[in-house]
């Protein structure tokens, strides 16, 4: 599969999802940053227009990098929702 990322990217990825607690670190940060701005379009409905394309473009990359793992994925939820007020 092409891909506009090269190798020495995708490599870095993958050393920056090095093992299960920094996927759920990084993951729960992607959940709390969504919260945020799904925050915002719902607090100042004048700025949806400039923040909804954000909210999509993270959302769309939270579901790219879910697992398949059902397990997982709940334990990214409960970790999720733990921290969700820092």
């Amino acid at each position: 599969m092409e891909t506009y990322l090269s190798n020495k990217k995708i490599e870095s990825l993958k050393s920056f999802f090095k093992d299960k607690d920094c996927y759920l670190e990084i993951m729960k940060n992607l959940y709390k940053t969504r919260k945020g701005l799904y925050s915002i379009i719902e607090q100042r409905p004048d700025l949806k227009e400039k923040v909804y394309p954000q909210f999509q473009t993270l959302n769309n990359l939270i579901g790219t990098l879910l697992v398949d793992d059902t397990v997982e994925i709940l334990e990214l939820l409960r970790c999720s929702s733990k921290g969700s007020t820092s």
